[in-house]
């Protein structure tokens, strides 16, 4: 069972540890990824060969966010083509595909998770597993539209490239691909969840210094140049990996950060 702290009378933490990821906990981390990522950050549908998105919120003509139920209500005939290309749109996170590679990711992997319910309903979510290099890069990065559910080909990011930006940003590590290492994905939380970030974070980061026999791995993750995650990363001292994931959004660049796990862990926890 997972551990519960009190965030406010109306809403709770739920710490998950490794092997307590049920099916139907999977089920609901998969449909709260797609929930932020397709309104949140516009990912709902995208033409791959120009990256253009279009949001869940803008293809329905909504203001709030938009239900994953009704993002599945719409049929291949209703993707729009590019006016410019004539390109059909596809969509970006296909609901099996991100369940799969949920599953994979902390099922399947050394995975941990921070979640904010508000009553019975996700509304917050951080999470990460530990692994080899070279399969969180098969699981985060290997291609473009990783998430849709045949990747389009001519989308797909070459390891050997990744690994030789990676060892040459790195100022003291050498990296392979069986490199122990710790994939974070940054917070994501609904529009009414926005002031418990650090809340969130803070527990997550103090269950993982309980919880891992080794917290002394570099910390891999993606982020948008600029935003929070990346302030929150600098402050620990990390090297990043840019021109690489080729993704630009209006709010910035999208990068992969490397930073130090127990450094950010101790801090966290105020070990």
């Amino acid at each position: 069972m997972p551990e519960t702290k009190n965030e406010s009378p109306t809403s709770k933490v739920e710490l998950i540890r490794r092997g307590g990821f049920t099916p139907e906990l999977l089920d609901e981390i998969s449909r709260f990824r797609r929930y932020i990522f397709n309104n949140a950050y516009g990912d709902f549908l995208v033409f791959p060969s120009t990256g253009k998105s279009i949001s869940a919120q803008s293809f329905f003509d909504r203001d709030d966010y938009v239900n994953p139920d009704e993002m599945d209500s719409v049929k291949p005939e209703d993707l729009p083509c590019d006016e410019e290309t004539g390109e059909k749109a596809i969509v970006y996170r296909q609901p099996k595909k991100i369940r799969q590679l949920t599953e994979w990711q902390l099922a399947g992997e050394d995975g941990h998770a921070a979640i904010l319910r508000r009553g019975t309903e996700i509304a917050g979510l951080t999470y990460g597993y530990r692994t080899a290099l070279r399969r969180i890069f098969e699981l985060e990065w290997s291609n473009k539209y990783i998430y849709a559910d045949t990747s389009p080909a001519g989308y797909e990011r070459d390891w050997n490239v990744f690994l030789d930006k990676l060892n040459r940003a790195s100022p003291f590590l050498a990296f392979d691909e069986s490199t122990p290492a710790y994939c974070w994905n940054c917070l994501a939380s609904d529009t009414e969840s926005k002031g418990q970030g650090r809340g969130i974070t803070r527990e997550y980061f103090n269950h993982l210094m309980q919880d891992l026999e080794d917290i002394d791995l570099p910390l891999v993750a993606d982020t948008l140049s600029n935003s929070r995650s990346h302030a929150f990363l600098r402050r620990f001292g990390c090297f990043e990996i840019t021109g690489f994931l080729n993704t630009q959004k209006a709010e910035g660049e999208e990068i992969i950060v490397i930073s130090s796990l127990k450094d950010i862990a101790k801090h966290q926890s105020g070990a």
